[in-house]
């Protein structure tokens, strides 16, 4: 055990995640970081910076960006987060730090999707990529927030005891 995992007590345990959580809180993750990017959105669209000339491919083919796709685009990966989340927490001894060497290596593939669209100008490639730092500042952060579990009164207690000591 480190020095740190002394100081902050035991971190190498499956119960930094209460999985029951993660029906309520997945969807409530993904819904605020969909809002959030729904503000990106509006604000780009009134900048001008999402010309309706270039395409995005989506499910039903290429299209100008809308906000369905950018509530898409938000909600879908949030939502998959979750899953790996509930797999990384059920068989690994520290879930959340693998969960968040994950998470970040899948954001920075993530970054190249904008690069990829053709003739998409710079503003419109740089507001893309706010887009997918967005959804994974407000997303990601919120829902391991939310599936840790809550101290009782009994625990809470006992570490006050112990931290005064």
């Amino acid at each position: 055990m480190s020095i740190r995992d002394q100081e902050l007590g035991p971190r190498s345990d499956r119960r930094q995640v209460a999985l029951g959580r993660l029906w309520w809180a997945a969807p409530a993750a993904a819904l605020v970081a969909a809002v959030a990017n729904s503000g990106v959105y509006l604000l780009a669209q009134a900048a001008g910076a999402l010309p309706d000339d270039v395409l995005v491919p989506t499910a039903a083919g290429e299209r100008p960006l809308g906000i369905g796709e950018v509530l898409f685009a938000t909600i879908i990966p949030i939502i998959s987060a979750a899953v790996v989340l509930a797999l990384v927490a059920r068989f690994a001894r520290r879930p959340l730090r693998i969960f968040w060497t994950i998470a970040m290596v899948v954001l920075v593939i993530s970054l190249g999707a904008p690069f990829s669209i053709t003739g998409a100008p710079a503003e419109m490639t740089a507001v893309l990529l706010l887009m997918h730092v967005v959804a994974a500042a407000v997303g990601l952060p919120l829902l391991t927030k939310l599936v840790r579990p809550n101290r009782d009164a009994a625990t809470e207690s006992t570490v006050r005891q112990g931290a005064s000591k």
